[in-house]
């Protein structure tokens, strides 16, 4: 006789196996002109399994029997084609609704997310690497992936119904892959793909999911890590980004131990010692712009961090344990910007690898103004002396710097698209400080 608890088994295959069906005249009659049909069997089997779980008896399948139709179950897992065919053709609007209730399921009532979590993450990397591909349907799969990627529902189900250790492992991996991996096509789409990415880390660090406490432990070393490996955001480092967003989740002594100390003990200094002879370094080849924007973008998450510490903490990690980190940085990028403008013989042509560098240096050297600016804003008046010292001796090199320039050049030739004297004493932070430090004495 059938064994009873294969009865439910064979009821799920035999229904599965039903929804191969015969194409219908008018599918057939629909094909485009390369001859093929309208919607692809494949996706048409995934509609029908996914639309509808109770009707296939997932809800009363023994655990037993699970292992038996594991392929069928995890079938719309395994290639991402049906997925895009419907983003692109929009035959069914609710496909990708249907596809994480079923996904939910799974994870509720079947199998262990641990099956899912690996087959997932792989599906939605392979339909964000085909999208950022393909420029023409790019925005169309990224809206759909999207309510899978940021489906609060499916992420925290997943996590309460697998290993945690395993989950971890596999979402750190993809979510920093995600922000490591450049768009091979430029548009709304692959901003979109971007954005759902720094998206993602925000939701992973809500308190339903892994919460704050989780991803400080696993998720920010590795971003940390990986920062020279991001990707660009509006022509920002994706890491970076993501990083502003997941400060608004920590608490401020997390802040200064995690994000502050690192970047100002050991990123930036690692980042600067390649500049402590800066006669001897070309300021304008691709990698020091790129090291430029990196430590601009780094600039700007320290004044972020700022709102969120008390003076305490602020004289803590910006200067009692890091002293002479945002000098050399602002000594650093004034030479860098003020570099082309000691050139005795600079023709009047300038490439744009030139022009690039000079717009990255000023970047850079204002933004470490501003954060010049907000310290001093964020301190209290008994540790002015600190900030001040950081002033003066840029002063000093300031005036040092341009009497060399004066001397070698005429004021006729000097390049007005340089960097002046006027422009950096005047620049936020500097003028500020200068100023706050008159009224002191």
């Amino acid at each position: 006789p059938f064994p009873q608890q294969l009865k439910g088994t064979y009821q799920f295959l035999s229904n599965a196996q039903n929804l191969t069906f015969q194409r219908r005249q008018s599918d057939l009659e629909g094909g485009d002109d390369n001859g093929s049909t309208a919607r692809s069997t494949s996706l048409e089997r995934n509609w029908r399994l996914i639309q509808s779980p109770q009707t296939l008896c997932l809800e009363s399948l023994p655990s037993s029997c699970v292992g038996l139709i594991l392929p069928a179950i995890l079938s719309p897992l395994k290639s991402i084609d049906s997925f895009v065919e419907n983003c692109i053709g929009a035959h069914y609007p609710s496909f990708t609704d249907r596809f994480v209730k079923y996904l939910v399921t799974l994870s509720k009532i079947i199998i262990s997310a641990d099956l899912i979590v690996p087959l997932l993450l792989k599906f939605l990397d392979d339909a964000s690497g085909y999208a950022s591909n393909d420029s023409q349907n790019c925005l169309a799969i990224a809206e759909e992936l999207g309510n899978i990627f940021l489906s609060r529902l499916l992420i925290a189900t997943l996590y309460s119904s697998s290993t945690g250790e395993l989950f971890i492992a596999h979402v750190i991996s993809f979510a920093t892959k995600q922000l490591c991996t450049d768009s091979a096509t430029s548009g709304p789409g692959s901003l979109q793909l971007k954005t759902m990415s720094l998206l993602f880390i925000s939701l992973l660090a809500q308190e339903e999911i892994l919460g704050p406490s989780i991803c400080c432990k696993y998720l920010l070393p590795s971003l940390l890590h990986n920062l020279e490996h991001s990707s660009t955001i509006n022509d920002r480092n994706s890491i970076v980004q993501a990083l502003q967003s997941f400060v608004l989740f920590l608490q401020e002594d997390t802040i200064g131990v995690l994000i502050c100390k690192p970047i100002l003990c050991s990123i930036i200094p690692g980042k600067l010692m390649a500049y402590d002879n800066p006669n001897t370094i070309q300021f304008t080849d691709s990698s020091a712009i790129k090291t430029f924007c990196l430590l601009k973008d780094l600039t700007i998450l320290l004044q972020n961090c700022l709102c969120r510490l008390d003076s305490k903490t602020i004289m803590n990690y910006y200067f009692n344990s890091n002293s002479g980190t945002i000098l050399q940085l602002m000594s650093v990028s004034f030479d860098a910007a003020s570099r082309s403008r000691s050139e005795p013989d600079e023709p009047l042509a300038i490439n744009d690898s030139t022009s690039r560098h000079r717009d990255s240096s000023k970047e850079l050297l204002n933004e470490v103004r501003v954060l010049v600016r907000d310290l001093i804003c964020q301190i209290d008046a008994s540790h002015y002396h600190e900030v001040f010292g950081i002033v003066e001796k840029l002063c000093s090199q300031v005036n040092d710097t341009y009497l060399s320039i004066s001397l070698k050049h005429n004021a006729g030739q000097n390049n007005n698209s340089c960097l002046g004297k006027d422009d950096v004493m005047l620049l936020p932070g500097i003028e500020d400080a200068i100023v706050v430090s008159n009224r002191v004495k």
